[in-house]
Parts: structure tokens; C-alpha cells; sequence
């Protein structure tokens, strides 16, 4: 590609996935050696200082996703703090536009609401959306379709209409999808 090419619209996607990947693993590197536990942490972000905080001496904060919970870690001179909102509290979550875009995760009554980049700030609801969307279907178990055509499939296998080997393989299709 020649300096006035301009790159296609799969060559940028590809450059921000690396630049995400690359600053996410810089931001967990940094997360550990401020003394925060991020081992097991699906993403972690360093967000900007909060708006509230302008005024005094505070480190930027990293907020991090695990499988059951999100994770703000938080130090200042005077006030250091770890809020965790569990997976199962958070309504949903959203992003603002602009140049310093806002993250807001929503549970019941409270927001944790914290500035990032225009970079990391997607990724991170990306990941957390997914992460919430696990949780639903978890939590749901299995829907009642799901329900009517195991229960179909065990009268077709109590009328021998299908053998063990078969009842066993469509089974692990129904509760695999």
C-alpha cells in the first residue's frame, strides 16, 4: 500500500482490533503493577478520571470485567476504592458519543459511570454485553421450546421410533443450541 492508498474498510477493522488488543494488554500490565488483581479479568480498561474527581489527587481508574461481576479499582492519596457491581444487578449499559465518551452501567437505583476513549470505551460494552447476554441465557435455562421438543423427542424414544444412540445425539443438539 503506497502512501496515498487508502486502506479498505477490512484493513481498518483489522488495525483497531490489533490497537485494542495491544492497549488491553498494556492496561493489565499497568492494572498489576498498581497493585490490582486483574488475573481472570475477561477486559480490563483504565478509564479517565472521573469528572468528580478533577479536584483532587487521583490515579486513573481501571475498571475490569469478570464472568460474574465489573470491577472499578480506584486509587487516590486520600480515598482509594473497589466497587463491584455483580453481573446479575446490571439493567444494561451504555456509551455516549464524542471525543471523551462516557460509559454508564445501569443496576437497580445506581449507575457506575466512568470517561474513557473512543478506542477502548466500545470494546469494553462490547465484551460486557456479551457477558450480560451469557448471563441471560444462563439464567433463563433451557426456553420452552426447548422444553416441547425434548419432550417430543423422549415420546418418539419411548415409542422406539429412534434408538438411545439417536435420542442421546439429538438431545445434546437441543441443549447445545
Amino acid at each position: 500500500m503506497g502512501f496515498f492508498d487508502k486502506p479498505t474498510e477490512e484493513e481498518k477493522a483489522q488495525n483497531i482490533l490489533e490497537a485494542q488488543k495491544s492497549t488491553e494488554k498494556k492496561v493489565r500490565k499497568k492494572a498489576t503493577a498498581k497493585g490490582f488483581d486483574v488475573s481472570g479479568a475477561i477486559y480490563v480498561l483504565e478509564a479517565f478520571v472521573p469528572k468528580e474527581s478533577e479536584t483532587t489527587i487521583v490515579s486513573r481508574p481501571f475498571v475490569s470485567i469478570f464472568k460474574d461481576r465489573v470491577v472499578q479499582n480506584r486509587k487516590s492519596l486520600f480515598n482509594p476504592s473497589i466497587e463491584e457491581v455483580p453481573l446479575s444487578r446490571i439493567s444494561s449499559v451504555e456509551i455516549t458519543d464524542g471525543l471523551i465518551p462516557s460509559v454508564n452501567i445501569y443496576t437497580n437505583g445506581n449507575t457506575l459511570t466512568f470517561r474513557t476513549d473512543v478506542l477502548q470505551g466500545p470494546k469494553f460494552v462490547e465484551v460486557l454485553r456479551k457477558e450480560l447476554a451469557k448471563q441471560e441465557k444462563k439464567s433463563s435455562g433451557p426456553g420452552s421450546s426447548e422444553v416441547e421438543l425434548l419432550e417430543k423427542l423422549a415420546s418418539l424414544f419411548e415409542k422406539g421410533h429412534l434408538t438411545k444412540a439417536e435420542f442421546e445425539l439429538k438431545k445434546k443438539q437441543i441443549l447445545d443450541s
